[in-house]
């Protein structure tokens, strides 16, 4: 009779043979491969950067000095409206996370319900809460809600309990 400590480790010793192990050189092999891959990534990311910074650095040098500055200013304005833009996303993001979670909502819906403003997050908020309940409640409801029990409709009088009580 095998015990049940036994048993497991039998079990284990079978997932031990479906395991595949690696010796030392297949293992760097391996890592070899995954680097080398990454590093591949990574010029041709930098790459594409730097021909980028060539094309823009040769487009700024045909131009004239004071034409020169005002694209550079025209660019630099872009950089900081993109970058105020996406604070302003993540701070209404967090806004509308803080009202979800007063309101006792899933936070997880905070980037779905996010505005463009407080005014606009909190319109969201509550627009959702009205039809999460809804929704909550009409499943809940639907759950709840049980079968009639089956009746039989005909009453045969050969109970000798019922025909206790004199009919």
């Amino acid at each position: 009779m095998i015990k049940r400590q036994d048993k497991n480790f039998l079990d284990k010793s079978r997932e031990n043979k479906s395991r595949k192990f690696y010796s030392d050189e297949e293992i760097e092999e391996l890592l070899n491969e995954r680097i080398q891959t990454e590093k591949e990534k990574w010029e041709e990311e930098n790459e594409e950067k730097l021909q980028k910074e060539q094309e823009k650095a040769e487009r700024f040098a045909s131009l004239p000095e004071n034409e020169r500055r005002q694209a550079e200013l025209d660019e630099n304005v872009k950089v900081f409206e993109d970058e105020k833009k996406q604070y302003m996303l993540e701070k209404m993001e967090f806004e509308t996370a803080k009202l979800l979670s007063e309101e006792e909502l899933p936070v997880s819906f905070a980037r779905l319900l996010a505005g463009e403003d407080i005014k606009e997050c909190r319109n969201n908020v509550n627009l959702f809460k009205e039809e999460f309940t809804k929704e909550l409640e009409a499943n809940l409801n639907s759950r709840l809600r049980g079968r009639t029990p089956m009746t039989n409709s005909i009453v045969e009088n050969n109970d000798p309990f019922l025909a206790g009580f004199g009919n």
